[in-house]
């Protein structure tokens, strides 16, 4: 009869170490300067988001977006710090699919920002209400950015591994 090993033993038997992947610096600052971003976007918008009377899709989708990025995000820092990086290509796919989540998630909230200021126009100022128009024009402008730095990302990935022999 044929004896087999179990798991452990194989794993006591062979000196297995991880296989550190290197990172580079840059992959790893777009990375830390997106979450930031993305933790910042979220927090104006949940102020800026009371002076939205427009479609609940249209409330909502900023907030969709920066909330699977702050967690799609981390992964993928956690795996850069473990030393055992996600695939290249799939990190590309989450950078292309952000950047241009992001930027449909900015030009929604450039929007709102737009409406909210064009039917404030006539009607008695409310600090609280022109607040509500500097968080969303913020959520914006940060959304595009983010858009940027994703997209950045990505052509800089390409160009690494491009470059490499």
């Amino acid at each position: 009869m044929e004896k087999r090993q179990s798991v452990l033993q194989l794993v006591n038997q062979h000196n297995i170490s991880p296989a550190y992947n290197h990172v580079r610096t840059s992959s790893y600052i777009f990375k830390l300067t997106q979450l930031i971003s993305t933790i910042v976007c979220t927090g104006s918008y949940s102020k800026g988001v009371n002076g939205v009377t427009s479609s609940t899709t249209e409330q909502m989708l900023p907030y969709f977006v920066c909330s699977a990025y702050m967690i799609i995000t981390p992964v993928i820092l956690i795996s850069y710090v473990l030393g055992h990086r996600m695939p290249e290509i799939l990190i590309r796919i989450f950078n292309t699919l952000a950047g241009i989540l992001f930027l449909v998630a900015g030009t929604v909230a450039l929007q709102n920002w737009r409406k909210f200021k064009h039917d404030m126009k006539g009607k008695e100022e409310d600090a609280d209400k022109q607040t509500a128009a500097v968080f969303l024009l913020t959520t914006g402008a940060l959304c595009l950015v983010n858009s940027m730095l994703y997209l950045t990302d990505v052509a800089v990935s390409v160009h690494f591994t491009l470059s490499s022999p």
